[in-house]
């Protein structure tokens, strides 16, 4: 599973990707350049990786973070494939994304451009 991300240092914006290899070893690339990195939990958690308050049994996609929803990119009845990405989120002046765990179709869409989410909040369903 890859996750990205973009962040902004000193004005500058970032892409970071960081992709599982095994265990508690990952690839994270930093404008492109790749580094081997061995991460503790809470890093792995916070990446997103392994992240049970993102997906409930009942394939319900909960808001990882507290945030903006700046952009989503799918609508109800659309459907995605394990890895699509299906809505950005801004919190702490970091762009992160939300991406399908699994394929399926998009419903009991929650989410909305523009509005604000809490840590848990419902952004979709996928069955």
């Amino acid at each position: 599973m890859k996750r990205s991300f973009f962040v902004s240092i000193e004005g500058n914006k970032h892409e970071v990707s960081v992709t599982n290899i095994k265990g508690a070893e990952y690839s994270v690339l930093v404008n492109g350049k790749e580094v081997k990195a061995i991460l503790s939990s809470k890093e792995v958690k916070r990446a997103g990786f392994g992240s049970s308050s993102l997906v409930k049994k009942s394939g319900e996609i909960l808001s990882p973070y507290a945030g903006l929803i700046t952009k989503v990119f799918f609508k109800e009845g659309d459907l995605v494939t394990e890895g699509d990405l299906i809505c950005t989120i801004e919190a702490m002046k970091m762009e992160n994304q939300v991406t399908a765990p699994s394929s399926g179709k998009i419903y009991e869409l929650q989410a909305v451009e523009g509005a604000e989410v809490k840590k848990g909040t419902q952004i979709c369903k996928i069955g």
